[in-house]
């Protein structure tokens, strides 16, 4: 296995640094939102389920972010933390996982999901899954792109100073878009004190 993942890393390095992989990650993550919401309006159900539905999804994503990002990206597990300390020492760079990533997994979790659920649950559940996802992506670029001094919003103003305290201290505050899941679990830090 290892072996594998020896010839692999290169080629993953490649396309999760690449502009074009980052720019597609965006379109595949939105999509992804657009065809499951798409498919659940299709499917019949109540808008409050619907709605219920799609937050339930933004809410697991808001773990999954702060999961992968504290127990993946910052542990020893080849190829992802590689390419998250790359992120580390060059923020601005673009780095985006795969492409290919939502799309190809997310068959898999419909299919996961209606093991349990309605498929017109499921469909939202996704829908508002990605759609975190995507603002996930956007919130994150942002954070790298526009100064602090430069945002009025004071809400984003503190998801920035939070986000900033992280790359100066990769232990604390692994949420990007919330500090829910790292003031229960204990790795919340404000500005000013790192």
């Amino acid at each position: 296995m290892s072996r594998i993942v020896e010839l692999l890393r290169p080629f993953f390095r490649v396309i999760a640094m690449s502009q074009a992989n980052y720019r597609l990650a965006y379109v595949t993550d939105i999509a992804c939102a657009l065809v499951f919401g798409i498919l659940g309006a299709r499917a019949g159900g109540t808008w409050y389920l619907a709605l219920a539905s799609i937050l339930g999804g933004a809410f697991v994503f808001s773990f999954v972010e702060y999961a992968f990002h504290r127990w993946l990206f910052h542990s020893n597990a080849p190829i992802w933390s590689e390419l998250h300390a790359s992120h580390h020492s060059k923020p601005k760079q673009p780095a985006a996982l795969p492409f290919w990533f939502s799309a190809g997994s997310a068959p898999v979790f419909f299919w996961m999901l209606t093991q349990w659920l309605s498929a017109f649950v499921a469909h939202f559940l996704l829908c508002g899954f990605f759609a975190a996802y995507f603002g996930y992506g956007v919130v994150h670029h942002l954070q790298h792109s526009v100064r602090i001094k430069d945002i009025s919003v004071p809400w984003v103003r503190r998801k920035w100073a939070a986000h900033a305290v992280h790359h100066g201290r990769e232990d604390v505050n692994f949420g990007v878009t919330t500090s829910l899941w790292d003031r229960l679990l204990g790795t919340y830090r404000p500005a000013g004190n790192r």
